[in-house]
């Protein structure tokens, strides 16, 4: 830039592409459309197209970076920049809900380059969506040649025909999937989804015993399958998944185990091992909160625990238990100072109320002033409090949103939307300890709230919390599926854990649902940074 600065303004059309790659490369991609089309103005060179398209694309611009593509497709190009556009074509087309012509393009691809993965992933997707399995066959001929042995290719053809009800099919690419990647933990999902519509429900849960001896990270998936072994009359599978489970992630004790608890303690204290029956006991307490009690049983059984997997979970409790005093014990210290300074705060706010000298009825300040005075005159009102707070938050007092929230919360402290209210402030503010505290009483007083969860992911994110970020994100979709910074945190803390094309389908799956402008901007970009990382 520094170099070409003196000759910005010509209109020589190779220093406006050069500005326009350079604007690009500094993501400044207003700037270096202006550039590539004052280029195409003077020269109809079909690299400034491929340029302009694709800077729109990246820009977030779907329907004009289109239609560009498909402009460029009727022009006589290399066939390495053709099969670059139609990429770009069938990209952007899914974006703007055209997936006519994104098929057309990656049927063009496979017809020119068979070795190229993506195009066959494409349709793949686009059969999925579609709920049918039509012309799979077909499809398979060209691409089982060369990539049969690629997880992704694998795991997209058992999901097509997992959507279409042809179960069996289904099962034996999942299987392949395995095989390939036995570590990936959405083959054994699946297995374990068509094997429970089949009636094989012992068999279901062999499937999840042999990945639980791999990664026990699916929270989710053990507590409703140690629900179906609990019915299987297996309890001891049953203690195995739900142990792991709430070890992983204490909210599930909020859904509702249709007994399986009660049926797993029976057992432990009939049949259960030595070792199991002296687990459950802290573990007893874990689930009741009791978490001091269960951190010190456990850390006192543990030297004496032998089985790996028991101890694997043991160790986790701990964990767990001493991550949740840590906290309460900061969040008990905030409440004291909050109190404190609360009670000063309101005694200010009245007297500054009563000295205030009357004003304008229109005038906003005194329509805010009446506000905070009718909240502070009904000081039992939850209700009022809590609006009085978002009508604040709304004319961007903070500070009095803050002290209202609080208000809110000291009034009835279950309501959970304050705590995320409150908790948006905190982290707009840098304090993300205070901000996940209050997330979390949200989470408590309603397991399923997809928007608390959801932050607490991105939370968790930048913290570094990599895991927990995408435990969390995975169960806000699990509740709200279209939540898109749920699915963005997911996205991007696969692509942390090097699982980029995992963290493609996120992407994807936001780009075809995402409304708000900025976070679909963020979506482009992570798409982008995923696929040059390739």
């Amino acid at each position: 830039m520094k170099i070409l600065e003196p000759v910005s303004s010509s209109e020589d059309p190779a220093v406006q592409s050069l500005l326009g790659y350079a604007h690009a490369g500094l993501k400044n991609f207003d700037a270096a459309v202006e550039s590539f089309e004052k280029a195409l103005e003077k020269k109809r060179d079909i690299r400034f197209g491929y340029a302009l398209a694709y800077t729109l694309e990246s820009m977030g611009a779907p329907e004009r970076a289109a239609s560009l593509y498909k402009d460029l497709t009727s022009a006589p190009l290399p066939k390495p920049l053709m099969l670059k556009v139609h990429h770009g074509l069938a990209r952007c087309s899914l974006v703007v809900n055209d997936p006519k012509t994104a098929l057309y393009s990656y049927k063009y691809i496979i017809q020119e380059d068979q070795t190229k993965l993506e195009p066959y992933l494409g349709i793949l997707k686009l059969m999925k969506a579609a709920g049918t399995s039509k012309g799979i066959d077909k499809l398979r001929e060209r691409g089982d040649l060369l990539h049969s042995k690629n997880y992704s290719y694998c795991y997209w053809i058992g999901s097509v025909h997992f959507e279409a009800g042809e179960y069996d099919k289904a099962l034996d690419m999942f299987r392949a999937c395995i095989k390939l990647d036995k570590d990936n933990s959405s083959p054994y999902y699946y297995i374990y989804r068509i094997l429970r519509k089949s009636g094989k429900t012992a068999e279901a849960l062999q499937e999840l015993e042999r990945f639980h001896a791999l990664n026990p990270n699916l929270p989710y998936i053990f507590f409703n399958a140690a629900i179906d072994a609990g019915r299987a009359n297996r309890p001891d599978i049953a203690f195995k998944f739900m142990r792991t489970a709430l070890t992983m992630d204490r909210a599930l004790l909020g859904r509702d185990d249709q007994g399986t608890l009660a049926a797993v303690e029976k057992f432990v204290k009939a049949r259960g091992t030595a070792e199991e029956k002296a687990f459950f006991k802290p573990f007893l307490a874990f689930i009741n909160s009791e978490f001091s009690n269960a951190s010190r049983q456990m850390r006192a059984l543990l030297p004496s625990l032998k089985n790996p997997i028991l101890r694997a979970d043991a160790e986790r409790l701990i964990a767990e238990a001493d991550v949740v005093l840590k906290r309460e014990s900061a969040y008990n210290a905030y409440l004291a100072k909050a109190n404190a300074e609360r009670n000063a705060v309101i005694a200010a706010l009245k007297k500054q109320l009563e000295s205030r000298s009357a004003t304008a009825p229109e005038d906003p300040g005194s329509r805010l002033d009446d506000i905070k005075r009718a909240a502070l005159n009904n000081p039992r009102n939850a209700k009022l409090q809590y609006a009085t707070a978002l009508k604040l938050a709304r004319a961007g007092d903070i500070p009095g949103a803050k002290l209202f929230l609080n208000e809110t919360l000291r009034v009835n402290p279950d309501i959970g939307e304050a705590h995320f209210s409150l908790a948006k402030i905190l982290h707009f503010e840098g304090n993300r300890t205070d901000a996940v505290a209050q997330l979390q009483q949200a989470i408590r007083i309603k397991p399923s709230d997809s928007q608390s969860r959801s932050l607490l992911a991105s939370i968790l994110l930048e913290e570094g919390e990599t895991e927990k970020a995408e435990q969390e994100a995975r169960a806000s979709l699990l509740n709200n599926p279209n939540n898109g910074e749920a699915r963005l945190v997911l996205a991007r803390a696969l692509a942390k854990s090097d699982r980029r094309e995992s963290a493609l389908e996120e992407v994807e799956a936001g780009l075809g649902l995402e409304t708000d402008p900025a976070r679909h901007t963020d979506f482009v970009e992570l798409q982008k940074t995923l696929k040059e990382g390739r």
